[in-house]
């Protein structure tokens, strides 16, 4: 029997994992580890010697009373399906979603449980912080371990009874009641390698009837600068594209008309993280292709300048056969359909608009498997971690 389930993320950069598991592993207290414990680590197809030492961990700790599970995918789908894909194996009423550049003290977790078993109405607790953006950051640095320890105790100490409502915490280290899972689903894909995936979360949860906590008796350490200055032109591009999608999808409206507006719906805001929470028709032969021409689809992260799906376009347009009809899948709360085009006028030429299908649409989450299941083909796009994903999602041929 599992109560608490905790998701670690990683790709590459072993020793910062490391650290991270072995500080987690070692932080809890008997108490939490008698009601039974499961750590999935996602392994998001690291080249490093992070398998291996994965392989490691479990044999140190496979006798403590908690069950370790490595979910190895094949490549590196971003943050956002990353963790989904380890939302889709727990088992727990509580569910801890962790980055692998923390370091845990002793304690960190009790607070976190405290509160949320106290109110009915909290849905979403996370600690402090030493770097953060937004009201977790305590702005600390440390040299050891050991001085990090030193200061946690400390500050969990003095701030046992600081507990305040937040409409935002950072994805690093966010810890939900099971219920919300069930009502929100996982991330949002479309937020991609991640970047305002958590505060999209944080609206979700509370468009769902929840509140969120900041919990002064929970500190972590978070070693966010070392994941930053290792991307940081991927990650500072991540969050231009990003924050156009947030405004958009949100409908560019305030904090305060948001929270007092928004009603949840769960075609809206529930995003499934197994396959079997997706929609399907009964009929197997639904979609009545035609067998004379190919429904081919194009789907990318459309403004994000690292994605390559300009040069995919190209090349379908140059292969696609007299029969064969390209549709794009441009989704609408999204993108600007207006940048879109212009694009494709400019870097491929106006020409090619004639030869497309634009699917200017909004898809229920629920519906993404049934509605790419229409189509004959998906193209895969080199550097689109959106893409990635649907196309690994999709059950029909990739080109």
């Amino acid at each position: 029997m599992v109560h608490y389930s905790f998701v670690l993320l990683c790709y590459n950069n072993w020793d910062m994992t490391k650290q991270a598991l072995t500080t987690l592993l070692n932080s809890f207290d008997s108490n939490h580890q008698s009601k039974g414990m499961e750590l999935i680590i996602v392994d998001n197809g690291s080249t490093d010697e992070t398998p291996e030492g994965i392989n490691q961990i479990k044999e140190k700790y496979e006798n403590q009373l908690i069950k370790i599970e490595n979910l190895r995918l094949d490549q590196n789908m971003g943050y956002t399906p990353g963790i989904n894909a380890g939302l889709a194996e727990c088992q727990g009423k509580i569910i801890s979603i962790l980055s692998n550049d923390l370091s845990f003290p002793p304690n960190w977790f009790n607070g976190l449980v405290e509160v949320l078993e106290s109110d009915k109405d909290i849905g979403l607790a996370a600690p402090y912080l030493s770097r953060s953006s937004g009201v977790q950051n305590v702005n600390k640095q440390f040299h050891t371990l050991d001085e990090m320890n030193a200061f946690a105790a400390n500050f969990m100490k003095e701030n046992e009874k600081n507990t305040f409502f937040s409409h935002r915490v950072i994805g690093a280290c966010m810890v939900f009641k099971e219920e919300v899972i069930q009502l929100t689903g996982g991330n949002d894909i479309w937020f991609g390698l991640g970047q305002f995936d958590d505060d999209d979360w944080c609206l979700r949860t509370m468009a769902a009837g929840y509140k969120i906590a900041v919990v002064g008796k929970s500190f972590v350490h978070h070693l966010s600068a070392v994941t930053y200055n290792q991307q940081s032109a991927l990650l500072n591009a991540t969050f231009i594209t990003n924050q156009g999608k947030m405004q958009r999808k949100w409908k560019n409206k305030e904090l305060s008309d948001i929270l007092e507006n928004t009603q949840y719906s769960r075609e809206h805001h529930f995003f499934p993280t197994r396959k079997e929470d997706f929609n399907r028709l009964p009929s197997l032969d639904f979609q009545q292709k035609g067998k004379d021409s190919r429904k081919l689809l194009l789907v990318a992260d459309w403004t994000h300048p690292f994605s390559k799906w300009k040069e995919t376009l190209r090349t379908a347009l140059e292969e696609c056969g007299d029969s064969d009809e390209i549709y794009l899948w441009i989704p609408k709360q999204y993108y600007l359909l207006p940048e879109i085009l212009d694009e494709i006028k400019t870097k491929i030429g106006p020409f090619s608009l004639e030869s497309l299908n634009i699917l200017y649409h909004t898809v229920s989450p629920s519906d993404y498997l049934l509605f790419i299941s229409f189509f004959d083909a998906i193209y895969s796009v080199n550097d689109d971690f959106i893409n990635r994903y649907l196309v690994s999602l999709a059950e029909i041929p990739s080109l």
